[in-house]
């Protein structure tokens, strides 16, 4: 008897073909679950950048109410607190909000207490003068620090005929008190619109008399950090004033909101 034989033909292993197609196989596999990472991971990211665009809505709306409702607060009618700027792009408030106290403890509110909005005249105390505007950074040179922009129409810095994120890096942005220039408070927020209602219901951009403003339509257009190449925004939004925002045809994500706020304050 040959146990040579029995041995090798006991010792046998895979064919070559039996080694091709377990291979084959395990690309087939492994290029799935690989798809399947990348597929979650853009849902993750897409995500991401989606609740970063909403937190950044949501915490301006909040700020930007609790300011505007306070346009002209002003408990002792002296210190002529009210809207100093009204545009499309820029409005500018101020409020009293230190007055009305009784600072040396006569137990009235005198002339004697008045000692915010300059001694109720002239330049408005620190914090009671507020302002809201669209700042940006002019991206055409690759600083992305050539200057701020508030109200207007920011150039074609890139010269592609369009006013788009490869021109400038847009951002919501808060002054007060009047020093300091425009602080950002949102990142990344494309668009801005103020709609005025004045105190004879009409609605405009540009009130000729900001004190006659009685109620402010804000509307918010944010935009995503980054690019997503699988995506194709061909989206336009309309603005209360009736104002086209897009198409505009990039790669980058948006969300846009609006919000109805009172001045409560005005035209008491």
């Amino acid at each position: 008897m040959d146990y040579s034989a029995m041995k090798l033909k006991q010792e046998a292993g895979f064919t070559l073909i039996e080694l091709l197609v377990a291979l084959l196989l395990s690309a087939f596999i492994m290029a799935g679950l690989y798809a399947a990472y990348r597929s979650q991971q853009d849902s993750y990211l897409a995500q991401e950048q989606v609740a970063e665009m909403q937190q950044n809505l949501r915490a301006a709306l909040e700020l930007m109410m609790a300011d505007i409702r306070m346009a002209g607060y002003d408990p002792t009618k002296k210190a002529g607190a009210s809207i100093l700027t009204a545009t499309a792009s820029d409005f500018e408030l101020t409020r009293n909000i230190g007055n009305g106290v009784d600072d040396d403890g006569d137990g009235e509110i005198d002339e004697a207490d008045e000692n915010t909005l300059d001694d109720l005249i002239g330049t408005p105390a620190t914090n009671e003068q507020v302002r809201y505007a669209i700042s940006y950074d002019d991206l055409s040179n690759g600083s992305g620090a050539d200057g701020q922009w508030a109200g207007g129409t920011p150039g074609d810095a890139d010269g592609d005929g369009t006013l788009d994120s490869s021109n400038h890096l847009f951002t919501l942005a808060r002054e007060s008190g009047g020093a300091g220039g425009l602080q950002p408070i949102a990142e990344n927020i494309e668009g801005i619109e103020f709609y005025y209602t004045l105190n004879d219901d009409t609605q405009t951009l540009t009130p000729l008399d900001p004190g006659a403003v009685r109620t402010i339509e804000v509307a918010l257009l944010a935009r995503a950090d980054q690019a997503d190449r699988k995506f194709t925004h061909r989206q336009s939004y309309t603005t209360p004033s009736g104002v086209v925002w897009g198409p505009f045809n990039d790669n980058y994500r948006r969300r846009y909101v609006t919000m109805t706020i009172q001045a409560r304050n005005m035209g008491l």
